[in-house]
């Protein structure tokens, strides 16, 4: 069970990531994903396309 509290080190944090509630839309010209990461600037966060079909964060 995850107990901790989001923090500076929030992306370092395997509980608080498996616990991150991502929305995911799908259009009819993209998918579009947002999810909620605090105490992370937008500027901190990479998000990348792997092979045309993986998204992955860090």
């Amino acid at each position: 069970m995850c107990n901790s509290a989001p923090s500076r080190e929030f992306a370092q944090d395997g509980c608080a990531i498996a616990s991150t509630r991502v929305d995911w839309v799908e259009t009819s010209e993209a998918h579009v994903f947002k999810a909620d990461l605090p105490g992370l600037k937008k500027e901190e966060i990479k998000v990348q396309v792997e092979d045309g079909r993986t998204l992955h964060t860090d």
